[in-house]
């Protein structure tokens, strides 16, 4: 990265903030929030070193979110992150802003170190090469062509003894 006129100063400290954007939201979007999240931490004295490119992603958990009074709840999110420099002091503002965007599910920001071996770059190229695009119908089981588990053959057999004790 080249050097040019920055507004940070010595002080200033690596962060890296991730986030989940509203995945209703089009892919057109989803990227105008992502860029209101780099204009906010430029506008609070941020300077954006590096960022990763929007995945529409399958969250582990589902995240529930209280939205204009109603808790909604999101099975997948817009993933991003970028890596800013910044002020210690700066860092509540930009908390702020991120805080008060409804589209923003969920967010965290840490401060980090410039090391590509620990770094959510790397996570992120490593999800992309993992991760087969799966649809919860491909996980859907018929119950005429599937045999008893052998847990549940055991579970059966148990729920026998038991009622006989009862007895």
């Amino acid at each position: 990265m080249s050097k040019k006129e920055t507004k940070t100063t010595e002080n200033a400290q690596l962060y890296e903030l991730g986030f989940h954007i509203n995945p209703t939201l089009a892919e057109e979007g989803a990227n105008a929030v992502f860029s209101k999240i780099k204009e906010v931490i430029i506008n609070n004295n941020g300077e954006v070193v590096k960022e990763g490119a929007l995945k529409l992603i399958k969250l582990c958990y589902t995240i529930v979110k209280k939205i204009e009074g109603v808790n909604t709840r999101f099975n997948t999110a817009y993933f991003g992150w970028v890596k800013f420099n910044a002020e210690s002091s700066d860092i509540e503002s930009i908390k702020k802003a991120a805080d008060n965007n409804v589209s923003i599910v969920r967010y965290i920001i840490v401060k980090t170190v410039d090391d590509y071996e620990h770094s959510t770059e790397k996570l992120a190229e490593a999800m992309v090469e993992e991760e087969p695009e799966t649809e919860e119908s491909d996980f859907v089981v018929s119950e005429e062509s599937a045999e008893a588990e052998p847990e549940t053959k055991e579970k059966d057999a148990l729920d026998e003894v038991v009622e006989e004790m009862i007895k």
